[in-house]
């Protein structure tokens, strides 16, 4: 993959945006972190001046997200717990700006629901409960907003049934309390 970079010519910031978190998904396969890191920040930082360069534009919309929600991942599994939130929160929030431009995105609405889901998923593991049930539920609505435009959109169903499950784990934990 690192041969590959050096070999192309990469001709604007959204193909550097998107190489750069594929090279982010490779170095933390390879648990190298601090790489992985550096590369998820590449890939923002390519993504807002593609969005200032180029105007704005919901599929870099949606990979800048991407990117934020990556790094989150990875923040949150470095035990980073407050970039972590940071992360999710701008990825959020730039999913909610594509969203904004085009609503019915469904790209955007499940990677929004994504975003929240792994936002609960950390909340519910600092025992902020009540902030994790909504961000299940949050998640799930935007799940099934993109399921409610593409009946058979197959990662949807798949993420909402995944939200759901962490619902109800979560539910079933409070309980037992």
């Amino acid at each position: 993959l690192l041969e590959v970079r050096r070999a192309l010519r990469l001709v604007s910031y959204f193909q550097l945006g998107s190489m750069s978190q594929s090279e982010g998904d490779y170095y933390q396969n390879l648990a190298r972190y601090a790489e992985a890191e550096q590369e998820y920040r590449e890939s923002i930082w390519a993504g807002q001046q593609s969005l200032e360069a180029e105007g704005d534009d919901v599929e870099t919309q949606n990979n800048l997200g991407n990117a934020y929600l990556k790094l989150g991942d990875l923040q949150l599994r470095l035990a980073k717990y407050q970039d972590a939130l940071s992360s999710y929160e701008q990825a959020i929030a730039t999913y909610d700006e594509a969203l904004r431009r085009a609503p019915d995105d469904i790209y955007a609405l499940n990677n929004k629901g994504n975003a929240l889901q792994s936002l609960g998923k950390l909340q519910a593991g600092l025992s902020q409960h009540q902030d994790a049930l909504s961000s299940y539920q949050q998640a799930i609505a935007a799940y099934d907003e993109a399921l409610r435009r593409a009946p058979d959109y197959i990662n949807a169903l798949n993420n909402k049934g995944n939200a759901l499950q962490s619902l109800g784990d979560l539910q079933a934990g409070l309980s037992q309390h």
